[in-house]
């Protein structure tokens, strides 16, 4: 089976659908992983990075200003910058995609749409007019975008919308969720009962099995992975091996692509599955380091890790490796956390 590792310094991780960490002086999140299709891309401390099959420029990165976010598509690239949402990939179509935006906070890409969150709510682009048409959003937070669907984390709960077929964009009762991660032609959440999963089921990616208070999940194409407390469980497609979870250390957090899985345990990033292109190999200019972590919880940021300068919004210096982290006091869509001193690993 293939694998690929890369070595991990100090870094705290979140536990949403995606992973925010941040380190420095008033930092932004500066560690995303996002695989895509043939490709992977991810947002470290250095700025952000490409990898694999680039053969419609999705791996070629244009100058970006202070990246705070990047996510990937079949065939592009979107990230979010001081000057706004900017894309690249399919053949140069993805940068002259991008509509208007007011002060955009987050960006998800899948297949070939896209949606973006702004000011004024939720905005999509790409050729499947179904996601296009976004419907009514009560202050959404987050965004997932599948193949030809796409969910949204609002007030009210998830809410989805698209092409239909399989039944993806029918959410089913949840209670009280707090994740949404949205695969190829299937949806997962998490929610107070545990991992919830509708629409194709082809390769039983919907299908879940018996979990240990979970507390991530992330579908891929065919496949899903879940994070509880006997570690990492992956179920679904397999034909890249991309089920079939290595021995990790105190896995942390999860990433799955079209026919790949990462994971981030004690040891560093690790990745199994489709590797054909170099998409599954981390680049050793991949820089994993950090001092806490800023994340989202029902809608709303909280932080751990260390708190020697107050970074973490508690009013006091104390030190939080509580799996019941502190509620920050920053926006909730991505946390402006400050403080520069290593922390050590802790389940969030």
């Amino acid at each position: 089976m293939w694998r690929s590792k890369v070595n991990l310094l100090s870094v705290c991780v979140s536990s949403v659908a995606w992973f925010v960490i941040t380190t420095g002086t008033n930092a932004a999140p500066n560690f995303i992983l996002t695989p895509g299709y043939s490709f992977s891309c991810a947002l470290d401390v250095e700025g952000v990075k490409c990898w694999g099959y680039g053969d419609s420029g999705q791996t070629e990165v244009p100058p970006l200003d202070h990246p705070t976010q990047v996510t990937a598509g079949d065939d592009r690239v979107c990230a979010v910058d001081d000057g706004g949402v900017k894309c690249w990939g399919a053949g140069g179509d993805a940068a002259k995609d991008v509509p208007p935006l007011v002060k955009p906070t987050l960006v998800a890409a899948g297949g070939q749409n896209v949606c973006a969150l702004d000011n004024t709510g939720v905005k999509c682009w790409g050729p499947y007019q179904s996601v296009v048409k976004v419907p009514p959003l009560d202050h959404p937070t987050f965004l997932g975008v599948g193949l030809s669907d796409a969910c949204a984390m609002d007030a009210t709960g998830v809410k989805c919308w698209g092409d239909n077929y399989y039944g993806e964009a029918t959410v089913p009762a949840l209670n009280h969720p707090t994740q949404v991660s949205v695969g190829g032609m299937h949806t997962c959440a998490l929610d107070a009962d545990g991992v919830k999963c509708w629409g194709l089921n082809d390769y039983q990616q919907a299908a879940v099995p018996p979990l240990k208070h979970p507390r991530q999940v992330s579908a891929g194409d065919y496949h899903t992975c879940a994070l509880d407390e006997t570690g990492t469980v992956c179920w679904g497609f397999d034909g890249e091996h991309q089920t079939m979870v290595p021995d990790l250390s105190s896995p942390r957090a999860l990433w799955s692509g079209p026919y790949l899985s990462c994971a981030l345990d004690a040891d560093g990033l690790e990745c199994w599955g489709a590797d054909s292109y170099g998409q599954g190999t981390i680049p050793s200019t991949v820089v994993l380091v950090g001092g806490h972590a800023c994340f989202l919880v029902d809608g709303q940021a909280r932080c751990v890790g260390d708190n020697e300068r107050g970074q973490l919004g508690t009013g006091n210096g104390d030190y939080l490796p509580s799996a019941r982290p502190s509620r920050s006091r920053t926006q909730p869509h991505f946390a402006d956390c400050i403080g520069d001193d290593l922390a050590q690993l802790w389940h969030v």
